[in-house]
């Protein structure tokens, strides 16, 4: 996949504005927490924020690349007595999540602006000001943040594994924003690429975020034998991807652009329809089907480049919720 050169984006009824895109698009992941324990979870561990200093952003290369990146978490209730509720109304609880744990969550925001010369990855201008408004965005959500600048690979993959070994079960859910370069499958740290899998992995993991019951590797017996006893309720199991929302700033193959003063386009409309939004009573699919629609239709890129001249962008939604998400003022 090509590189990139800077443009402008024509956003409508707006004046040019200078980009840059990337090759691959972000995430917003929501995925189950368990509810069965009641003892308050333990604050993040909180190692080093690595940021290289630098005297002065370097020149805006036109051969960047930027792959904005968030992801979040929800919670699975399965089993849950108590109905989320919305906007004064009770619903059922087989078709909403529960999200009136004491805690909303943990919001962890990574941005990676600056990299290493070796990776030949040029400086992410803007990603400041999109870093500035997902912050703003996940405490009006109501999430304990905690924002990591420019770690190291090793670094940013020990900061999954602490939160996936707190104990969730008085949170909502978690939340996980990454904002850097990227390939297809891949994500950078400041010091290299590191597939999305790895970054997926240590979560999916995590014993307090899901609602699965009974392992898949306990005997079929066992199981059988818990089903059938007397005053046992029969179990209920969920994959281990169920309760995920995984939404990219745009669909696998295609550029995500990136605005050097504004932010990335995907961001920009993000933050702005969450701020507009009163999440409590707007479901979170049909929020982020108004952020496709806004990155779809309100810009533009405008370059000299013929090949990357009036170029569009949509983000991609892939979604295994198994219920429907509100956000309640807690």
């Amino acid at each position: 996949m090509a590189d990139s050169s800077d443009a402008a984006v024509r956003p409508k009824n707006e004046k040019k504005r200078r980009t840059e895109r990337g090759r691959s698009g972000g995430f917003l992941s929501l995925f189950g927490c368990a509810s069965s324990k009641s003892s308050s979870p333990p604050p993040i561990a909180k190692s080093e924020q690595r940021t290289e200093q630098v005297a002065a952003p370097p020149a805006v290369n036109h051969n960047s690349t930027a792959a904005p990146a968030a992801a979040a978490a929800a919670h699975s209730s399965a089993g849950a007595k108590e109905a989320a509720t919305v906007s004064d109304q009770s619903f059922d609880p087989k078709h909403v999540y529960n999200m009136r744990h004491r805690s909303r969550g943990l919001a962890l925001i990574f941005n990676f602006q600056q990299f290493l010369p070796e990776t030949n990855l040029s400086y992410r201008h803007g990603s400041d000001k999109d870093l500035n408004n997902v912050v703003a965005s996940f405490k009006r959500l109501q999430f304990q943040v905690h924002k990591f600048s420019n770690l190291y690979a090793v670094e940013f993959l020990s900061q999954l594994k602490q939160v996936s070994e707190v104990n969730h079960s008085d949170h909502d859910a978690i939340a996980i924003v990454i904002m850097s370069h990227g390939e297809e499958g891949v994500i950078f740290a400041s010091d290299g690429g590191i597939p999305l899998v790895e970054v997926f992995e240590p979560i999916r993991q995590c014993p307090s975020l899901t609602d699965s019951g009974v392992e898949e590797t306990e005997p079929e017996a066992f199981r059988r034998a818990l089903d059938a006893a007397d005053g046992i309720k029969t179990i209920q199991r969920l994959p281990t991807d169920a309760d995920f929302l995984i939404c990219y700033s745009v669909v696998p193959g295609y550029f995500s652009w990136r605005n050097g003063t504004h932010g990335s386009w995907f961001v920009q409309k993000l933050t702005e329809v969450l701020a507009e939004t009163d999440c409590s009573k707007v479901e979170f699919m049909r929020v982020m089907t108004r952020v496709n629609r806004a990155v779809a239709y309100e810009f533009e890129s405008h370059t000299n480049n013929p090949h990357l001249d009036r170029k569009k962008q949509v983000p991609s939604i892939v979604s295994m919720l198994t219920k429907e998400l509100y956000f309640p003022s807690k």
